[in-house]
């Protein structure tokens, strides 16, 4: 499992570790009961404080995404909270997409070229 910490982002650490685990996890990188990295394998990669990691991950089990057995292991929660994917997908998205409108915006790029480039994208890119 690759996370990165991008130590611009004014978003906290624990917060980006959640969101890439999630991330993992809806793209199917992570499979339900698969194990998640140790929080010192985890930190230790990271070069962050081990608190900051465990943070992250009792945040991810207090929302039903992994479950922690003691002195075994993290994991991959058998069945998620209900609509998780769903919800998470959403959020991502509209995230992204006022990040992109926000851009268009500040470049003077018309609507018009924002939608054909993402209809673009949609169909396959610019082969």
């Amino acid at each position: 499992m690759i996370i990165t910490i991008d130590e611009q982002n004014p978003v906290p650490i624990f917060q980006q570790i959640v969101r890439q685990v999630k991330m993992r996890i809806v793209s199917g990188e992570l499979a339900a009961g698969a194990p998640v990295p140790s929080i010192r394998e985890l930190a230790i990669r990271l070069s962050v404080n081990p608190n900051t990691v465990g943070k992250a991950f009792r945040e991810l089990e207090r929302e039903g995404i992994i479950v922690m057995k003691r002195g075994i292991g993290a994991f991959v929660a058998e069945t998620p909270p209900e609509n998780f994917a769903k919800g998470f997908s959403a959020t991502v998205i509209n995230s992204k997409v006022k990040d992109l409108v926000k851009t268009a915006i500040s470049l003077n790029v018309p609507k018009k070229s924002v939608i054909e480039k993402v209809n673009v994208e949609f169909d396959g890119g610019s082969r």
